[in-house]
Parts: C-alpha cells; sequence; structure tokens
C-alpha cells in the first residue's frame, strides 16, 4: 500500500504527490486494489471528477481486485446514488460497462441489490478497512456512505417529484400509444380501396403499395401495443420497482411510439399512392407532402439535442 493509496482512502487528493509521481497512480496494493479502488469509497463527488477528469485514471475503472471488483463495484456497494449521477454527468467520457462481473458472477448493476447475501459480505469485508489495524490507528479508509442529493432515494422529496412527473409523462404517451394503436387497426379493416364482396379480398392485393401499406400498418399497431405495454407494466408494478425502472420502460415506450409514428406516416403514403394511382401527380404529391414528416421529425429531434435534458434521455437509452 503506497501513501497515495492511504491519502486517497483517507479523503484527501494528496496533488503534490501526484505531481511529481504520476506513475503511481498503476501501483495496487495486496488486494490489487488501485488509486480508484479507494477514491470510490473515500473521495466527495465533486474530488472524483476532479480526479476521473486524468485520463491516466479513467483508464483503471475496470481494473479488478483479487476478487473480480472493479471500481465500480465498490462505489455501487455503498454509494449507488454518487454511481447513477456519475453515469449520467460523466459517461460520455468515461464509458461505464455496468455489466462486469466480479468472481462471484455480480455485475455492477447487481451489487445496487440490497437483498443480496454476497453484497453483505463484501459490504462487511469493506467495513473493517475502517477499523485500526497495525499502524493505521484511523483505519485504511474512511467510507464515505451515500451522498444527499446525489439519488438512490436519499433525498425522497426529489425522489417523490421525479415519480409524479413520471407519472404525468406516462399520461401523455399512454393517449398517443393509444390512438396509434386505435387507428391502425381502423386502418387495417379500412382497407384502402375496398373488398371484392363476394370473395372478401381486397381490391388492391397485388399493388405494391398496398402491400407496403398492410405491412406498415402492422409494424405501427404493434409497436404502439408495445408502448401501451410498457406503461401498463409500469403503472401495475410502479410500488415495487425503482425509479430507474421507471424511467427505463417509459423510454422504451417513449421509443415505440417514434417508430410507430413513423411506420403510421408509410402506411399512410403507401396507402394513399395505392389507391391515387390513375392519378399519378396527386399520388407523387400526396408521397412528399407525408414523407416531409421524417423531416420535421429530424429537424425537432436537432433542436432537442442541445437541450441538457434530451442529452441525458438519448444516454440512458
Amino acid at each position: 500500500m503506497t501513501p497515495l493509496h492511504i491519502a486517497i482512502g483517507r479523503g484527501y487528493i494528496p496533488h503534490k504527490l501526484i505531481s511529481s509521481c504520476p506513475d503511481c497512480f498503476e501501483l495496487v496494493d495486496e488486494k490489487r486494489w488501485n488509486v480508484l479502488h479507494f477514491a470510490m469509497l473515500s473521495l466527495t463527488y465533486e474530488d472524483l471528477k476532479i480526479l476521473l477528469k486524468d485520463p491516466l485514471i479513467r483508464n483503471l475503472i475496470n481494473d479488478k481486485d483479487v476478487d473480480g471488483n472493479t471500481p465500480l463495484h465498490l462505489l455501487a456497494t455503498f454509494r449507488e446514488g454518487l454511481l447513477w449521477k456519475i453515469k449520467r454527468d460523466m459517461d460520455e467520457i468515461l464509458k461505464l460497462d455496468l455489466d462486469v462481473v466480479n468472481n462471484q458472477k455480480m455485475s455492477v448493476f447487481e451489487m445496487t441489490v440490497p437483498s443480496s447475501g454476497q453484497l453483505k459480505l463484501i459490504k462487511q469485508e469493506i467495513l473493517k478497512l475502517e477499523e485500526a489495524a497495525g499502524p493505521y490507528r484511523d483505519g485504511i479508509v474512511r467510507v464515505q456512505h451515500e451522498e444527499p442529493n446525489c439519488g438512490g432515494g436519499v433525498d425522497r422529496e426529489s425522489e417523490e417529484e421525479e415519480i409524479k412527473e413520471i407519472e404525468k409523462t406516462k399520461e401523455s404517451h399512454l393517449i398517443v400509444a393509444a390512438l396509434i394503436a386505435t387507428v391502425t387497426f381502423t386502418a387495417a379493416f379500412t382497407l384502402p380501396g375496398g373488398v371484392i364482396q363476394e370473395e372478401g379480398t381486397a381490391i388492391l392485393s397485388k399493388k405494391a403499395a398496398f402491400q407496403a401499406f398492410v405491412i406498415t400498418d402492422a409494424i405501427a399497431m404493434v409497436l404502439s401495443l408495445s408502448a401501451v405495454f410498457a406503461h401498463f407494466i409500469m403503472s401495475l408494478l410502479m410500488k415495487w420497482i425503482s425509479t430507474q425502472a421507471s424511467e427505463y420502460l417509459l423510454n422504451c415506450g417513449a421509443i415505440s411510439t417514434m417508430i410507430a409514428m413513423g411506420a403510421m406516416v408509410i402506411a399512410f403514403v403507401t396507402g394513399t399512392y395505392a389507391v391515387l394511382t390513375t392519378s399519378l401527380w396527386l399520388a407523387i404529391l400526396t408521397t412528399f407532402i407525408g414523407l416531409s414528416f421524417f423531416l420535421f421529425m429530424f429537424l425537432i429531434c436537432k433542436g432537442a439535442m442541445r437541450r441538457p435534458s434530451f442529452v441525458l434521455f438519448y444516454t440512458f437509452i
């Protein structure tokens, strides 16, 4: 164990030591803990941000100790909220891998589950490092448990507000998804061009445009119903799932709804084209107007991506 490990483990960043010996970051102790293993337990969020800006230190974030635990495993064990905050704010440069597993086949994400028996053992082992041992009367590390206002269920008022916001968003998304499902379902039985009464088959069934209409209409209906199902599951399990899981279901529903919108537009374009082939100019004009939806969609998304909230949504999914 190096002086750098001890300093970081007690919550300090020895800048002079780092500047005079930049290679000391690569050193590990007998448990193969590097400087980030200690930092994840002991440093504040602001100090962690400073440390993680160094590319040499960032490269250590997926290094494993003798038990296969990365620094992120330790962070998830004691400071789950801080883990999500770092992922939200710094994932663009860190590229966090939450699926990496330790020797017990537990991923970083699984370390956030409080009921895990293996997690309790790891916590007990780490907490022993706070106790006096040999020359370290103050312990080797000072574990900073969950910090206020960084998520993970600590700030209850903030979490309740977030849940209410998710509920409001879910309601509007559900209305849109249900509307698309209704329209596409109705369109499937009100076929463009009508049907042959004696046979009950579509008159335009052999036209490519009509076939494209049927396929895209079916895609739009399935995706919109998938969105409705995601919102239904979220409502059903809201009391038992985490806020992150609710956001995931909300985003799944939103993505399905957006793709369903695109499929519905294509269904409209191909359906009208199929019945307007006798008036080619009108069919082409209608197609052009219908497909302009994607141009507007692109421009709206391009403008929205400049806003932080949209970037966070895009990063999460």
